[in-house]
């Protein structure tokens, strides 16, 4: 399985992490390789970036929610004061 240059450098750069899979690979041969002990463990620095970033991503994301939820309540309380 041949992979685009393009989407390798892209992976790389996002994840920091050097391309782990072998070119050499066709569909099947690459499924017993990534269940295959060296293939678990070249992909284990990837998979574990990855985990990493949408950790961050997740917590940034509640973040916002949290934000725009107190957003919104105070856009409540403002208007119930009105009404006071």
């Amino acid at each position: 399985m041949v992979w685009p240059p393009q989407m390798r450098a892209e992976l790389e750069a996002k994840y920091g992490e050097p391309w782990p899979f072998p070119d050499d690979l066709c569909g099947e041969c690459w499924t017993k390789w990534v269940r295959s002990p060296e293939g678990k463990k070249q992909l284990d620095p990837l998979l574990r970036s990855m985990d990493e970033r949408w950790r961050r991503d997740l917590e940034r994301w509640k973040q916002n929610a949290r934000s725009a939820a107190l957003r919104v309540l105070d856009v409540a309380d403002t208007i119930l004061e009105k009404f006071r």
